[in-house]
């Protein structure tokens, strides 16, 4: 049986390519933030998106970063997924690359729901597999 977690993420990620702003929202570009494992500023995620958009399929590379114990760890992940009515729902199409770590830990990432609040803002939560993975999400 799968059993799935579910900790809603406090991160924002931030749209650092500019474009028109008479372009419909598009969640093309590059988007940064930070997930929060627990209150102690040391347990997190720096993550970063380079996400494209065409109609309302989506696709692109999502690199995760920590740092704990004075070796930093994380995952490359291909991502692909779905846009509708300002919410995007991305799971991984293959692990590029775990540092630190086992890739079949980075496996355990099963989807990452977002919601757009606004043309700079998403926010949402990392839904991860119960399983041998690093950390709480």
């Amino acid at each position: 049986m799968i059993r799935t977690i579910i900790i809603p993420i406090t991160f924002v990620l931030l749209f650092t390519l500019l474009f028109s702003s008479a372009v419909a929202q598009s969640l093309t570009g590059v988007w940064e933030g930070v997930v929060k494992l627990t209150d102690a500023k040391a347990d997190r995620l720096k993550i970063r998106m380079e996400l494209m958009q065409e109609g309302d399929d989506c696709y692109g590379v999502l690199y995760s970063r920590g740092y704990k114990k004075n070796t930093m760890f994380g995952c490359d992940y291909i991502i692909t997924g779905k846009f509708s009515s300002n919410t995007v729902q991305l799971r991984w199409a293959n692990v590029q690359r775990a540092i630190s770590m086992n890739k079949d830990d980075c496996s355990q990432m099963a989807a990452l729901l977002l919601r757009m609040k606004d043309s700079v803002t998403l926010s949402g939560i990392w839904q991860w597999i119960l399983g041998e993975s690093i950390g709480r999400m």
